[in-house]
């Protein structure tokens, strides 16, 4: 994260921050660290729970994110594109893991339900 911060030196903004906040602005490291962290706790409570919290695991995790990427710019501490830049990272990170653990079909963690590897994806069942 350092490494890709240093290299685009953008700094943060200046207008009426609520934080003083050190480094380079972009991309956001919160953003990026909370889609990979909570993403991946999301993944792992769809693969434990019954299919029928789904979509309920999908909002609460949707909107925690959106609300963590608000906060860093009603603090001032990020412009937009920096947060936008952090999802897309996370994503990125997140999607890398799935696709790993689709590939393997490792399971989780112990006494998860375990789907088979072509029956795991993240769309939402009817």
């Amino acid at each position: 994260m350092e490494a890709l911060k240093s290299f685009f030196r953008r700094p943060r903004p200046n207008l009426f921050p609520l934080e003083n906040a050190t480094g380079f602005s972009f991309p956001s490291g919160h953003a990026w660290m909370d889609t990979v962290f909570f993403g991946l706790l999301g993944v792992l409570l769809i693969d434990k729970l019954p299919d029928h919290y789904r979509l309920r695991v999908l909002v609460g995790t949707g909107t925690f994110l959106f609300l963590v990427g608000l906060s860093r710019l009603y603090l001032g501490v990020h412009y937009p594109t920096d947060v936008l830049a952090g999802y897309a990272g996370g994503l990125s990170i997140l999607t890398l893991f799935i696709a790993w653990w689709r590939q393997t079909g490792t399971r989780l963690s112990p006494g998860t339900r375990h789907k088979p590897t072509s029956d795991l994806h993240l769309t939402l069942k009817k």
